[in-house]
């Protein structure tokens, strides 16, 4: 039996919205609340928040095995190395990438993509990769993939944005990994309820404290419904740029492949 290892990448030191993943979301911290969602998979057999070994950090360690849940420090900066060596003492035959910012993630997304994954030969698989054919709202993400997948990523990985963001260098040619931009099955609209600004988190607060007290349980469906109903909202924060940490790891690579 293949073991399924979700990995939850999640650091305080965020430039736009520092110690994010510690505000507040229904009463409790926005990473214990996305946690929480995460565990409700059927597939998942170990969730593991992969964290920074920077001091900036050691409250957010605290706080996560205060409350019982597995944590990994590494590096800071690379990400990609943080996820390789977390699997090196993990030792998982799949692996789930979730980040810290999307706290409504649903377990029934999850499952559908590890379900798929698991039935395929793709290697890598991601519901965010094709910004023009997107199935669910940003805030939705998930990536699976191989441990050997991973494994080669670290070992031949160089570019600043295939350090931090992971999975980039996944799809690169030359890496000959099989890989597709996963659809849901039933598709979705598109909104941001991602946080990365203070306008990300006050929408987050607001679906969260109209659909958690009454059903704690509530999936992406719930979400859409409730925005559909409340267009004024998804206005908020429109104007947000979607992925504005790989649009500046990207730029980063033109200055390192011209340095």
């Amino acid at each position: 039996m293949r073991k399924i290892l979700a990995i939850v990448q999640a650091r305080t030191s965020s430039r736009r919205l520092p110690k994010k993943v510690l505000l507040p979301v229904c009463e409790m911290p926005m990473i214990l609340f996305q946690l929480e969602r995460i565990s409700r998979s059927k597939f998942i057999n170990k969730i593991v928040v992969a964290t920074s070994n920077d001091k900036s950090d050691d409250n957010l360690n605290k706080i996560l095995k205060n409350c019982g849940y597995f944590v990994f420090r590494g590096s800071l900066d690379n990400v990609l190395d943080r996820f390789a060596k977390c699997c090196e003492i993990e030792n998982p035959d799949i692996v789930l990438r979730l980040t810290g910012d999307c706290p409504l993630t649903d377990p029934n997304l999850i499952d559908e993509i590890i379900n798929f994954y698991i039935n395929s030969d793709y290697e890598y698989l991601g519901n965010g990769i094709d910004e023009e054919n997107l199935s669910v709202p940003d805030g939705f993400d998930i990536e699976v993939f191989s441990a050997k997948t991973l494994r080669l990523a670290s070992k031949n990985a160089y570019l600043p944005s295939e350090l931090e963001h992971v999975t980039p260098w996944f799809r690169k040619s030359e890496s000959n990994i099989k890989w597709k931009h996963f659809n849901h099955s039933k598709k979705r609209p598109f909104y941001r309820v991602t946080v990365d600004d203070p306008v990300d988190y006050q929408l987050i607060k607001i679906i969260t404290n109209e659909l958690y007290p009454k059903n704690k349980y509530f999936d992406i469906d719930d979400v859409i419904n409730f925005l559909n109903k409340n267009p004024k909202l998804v206005s908020l924060n429109k104007t947000t740029v979607r992925n504005e940490g790989l649009l500046k790891s990207l730029k980063e690579d033109n200055f390192f492949s011209t340095s």
